[in-house]
């Protein structure tokens, strides 16, 4: 599942997708506690939708292909092609990524930004914090 459909699913509420972009990013349900509310809920999103994403009978059969050394990185090789594949069918040619961004209701970095100071820095800080 790309960006730009985690940002349309967490609809227009700037911590769920400030959230939805993060969910890639924020290891284990400990590091959830950094978080604000908001942004929690739009990483937690995010995970259940690529769960449900993943899940899917048609995702399943395509992982099964893969031999079993590479089985654990075929989730990332399938999300790429689906991306490739819905980028090139939907957004031929040379688009303007801000304007596209922008079309699924990403205001962000300007609104979202609202939110930085009550993010933690970087891992090691959240490791700090405990």
């Amino acid at each position: 599942m790309n960006f730009l459909a985690h940002l349309l699913l967490a609809g227009d509420d700037d911590g769920l997708r400030l959230g939805a972009l993060l969910g890639d990013f924020v290891r284990g349900r400990r590091a959830l506690v950094f978080y604000p509310g908001d942004v929690r809920l739009g990483i937690k999103l995010h995970r259940h939708t690529d769960q449900f994403f993943d899940s899917m009978p048609e995702v399943v059969k395509l992982r099964k292909n893969f031999p079993a050394s590479f089985r654990r990185y075929s989730g990332i090789v399938i999300d790429l092609a689906y991306d490739h594949e819905h980028f090139a069918t939907v957004y031929s040619g040379n688009p303007d990524f801000v304007k596209l961004a922008e079309a699924y209701g990403a205001k962000w970095p300007v609104d979202m930004m609202d939110k930085a100071d009550a993010l933690p820095t970087s891992p090691q800080a959240q490791q700090r914090q405990k």
